[in-house]
């Protein structure tokens, strides 16, 4: 049975500790695809800001995937096969497409890119969730934050005048979408007020 939106809250709002090797050992299945397909799609991210970036997703991926007691999804990268690559994370028989936002930021804002994506990749997983992660000594502090329907995603969708380099956000204050953590988050941005914190 499918996991409920009460359910995922129940399991997702708290901060969630993932160890540096879970993250690093989840970035280093992944990346080799992921610069492959960068690569062949004109991607004009460098290969170490795409790693980067694919650290930062590894480690909410491991952390969503252990907190709703599921698995990362582990195929090997294929673009002829949506499955391998279309969602993030399955448990209870529910799938999950783990997207990445800053402490810092407020908005879940994104590319032209990733807007494309979502509407054509909808129909593989059943919610998007939206997390941010933290540096600490032996690894990253992850929140959960959104927990969007991805069949509602286009209709909350606005550009943004603020981001040059992400043209649109995701406007959370809707029915279909649940805000998770607002005190951790709040607490966590006092702590780094001021200054960038450390994603990796």
């Amino acid at each position: 049975m499918k996991l409920t939106h009460i359910e995922l809250v129940e399991k997702l709002n708290r901060v969630i500790h993932v160890p540096c090797e879970a993250a690093i050992a989840r970035k280093d299945e992944q990346i080799e695809g992921i610069l492959r397909w960068a690569k062949e799609s004109d991607d004009p991210r460098s290969p170490e800001t795409i790693e980067r970036d694919t650290l930062n997703s590894s480690a909410c991926e491991v952390a969503i995937a252990e907190a709703l007691g599921g698995h990362c999804n582990n195929a090997i990268h294929d673009k002829f096969d949506p499955l391998t690559y279309a969602w993030d994370v399955t448990a209870a028989e529910s799938f999950f497409e783990i997207k990445w936002m800053s402490l810092e930021s407020d908005w879940y804002s994104f590319n032209e890119k990733l807007k494309k994506d979502v509407a054509w990749r909808k129909k593989y997983y059943d919610r998007i969730i939206v997390a941010t992660n933290v540096r600490t000594k032996n690894g990253w502090d992850v929140y959960p934050r959104l927990i969007i329907d991805p069949k509602d995603f286009d209709s909350c969708v606005t550009e943004s005048n603020y981001n040059k380099g992400k043209t649109y956000y995701y406007k959370h204050f809707n029915p279909s979408c649940v805000i998770l953590n607002k005190q951790n988050i709040s607490k966590a941005k006092c702590v780094y007020k001021g200054r960038k914190p450390v994603y990796n």
